[in-house]
């Protein structure tokens, strides 16, 4: 597990950051090297779910689906910057003025890993983030039903004119679905973000 390294160390490797880089990644603040950045084969995607805008960084392969383990399930958290660090320029400048919501945990998830994994790959994001959704254990009846994602506010909320909804990976999209939910109702503009999708849009 990563134990620390200095700024000037790629997060993954350790090795230079200089190492294999090209002109335009010279001007490009990251945390990773070039060559460990190219393996994990970044592909910048705007796509459609559900009939709204969906951004995407990777699609999913089995080095960032590697890190995204190491960093979730065995608490790597100080891999938390590899994800997005390269495109939160494109984030702050783009969707200026609208609010990040982020997709939540379960609490026992959360408790396990005591912090909270979205927002701390969105460190160095201008927007205002919110956490205002929480993952709520319902009672089904029906055995079809018991994968079923449920969505409540903690708090109430307001002025979410303009609101990214903002997860890590889309699989089924249940999650983004019931996130939908709630806030389609509230919001004029909604844009999704995950970092990884593993769907066919």
């Amino acid at each position: 597990m990563y134990s620390g390294v200095r700024n000037d160390e790629c997060l993954i490797c350790e090795g230079s950051l200089l190492k294999g880089l090209d002109l335009y990644h010279l001007l490009v603040d990251d945390c990773i090297c070039f060559r460990c950045r190219k393996n994990l084969k970044p592909k910048l995607k705007f796509s459609k779910f559900n009939n709204y805008r969906l951004l995407s960084f990777y699609s999913y392969n089995d080095e960032i689906a590697r890190l995204l383990i190491r960093y979730k399930d065995l608490l790597d958290k100080p891999l938390a910057p590899l994800f997005l660090k390269e495109y939160m320029w494109l984030i702050n400048y783009f969707f200026k003025g609208y609010k990040v919501i982020l997709i939540p945990s379960s609490k026992t998830l959360e408790k396990r890993r005591g912090f909270n994994h979205l927002q701390a790959i969105l460190k160095g994001c201008k927007l205002e983030v919110i956490d205002c959704l929480e993952k709520t254990d319902s009672i089904q009846r029906f055995s079809h039903h018991r994968s079923k994602v449920y969505f409540t506010f903690k708090e109430s909320v307001d002025n979410l004119d303009k609101v990214i909804i903002f997860d890590d990976v889309i699989t089924s999209g249940s999650s983004m679905l019931e996130a939908l939910r709630l806030l389609a109702p509230i919001s004029k503009k909604i844009v999704l973000i995950s970092i990884i999708t593993n769907r066919t849009q």
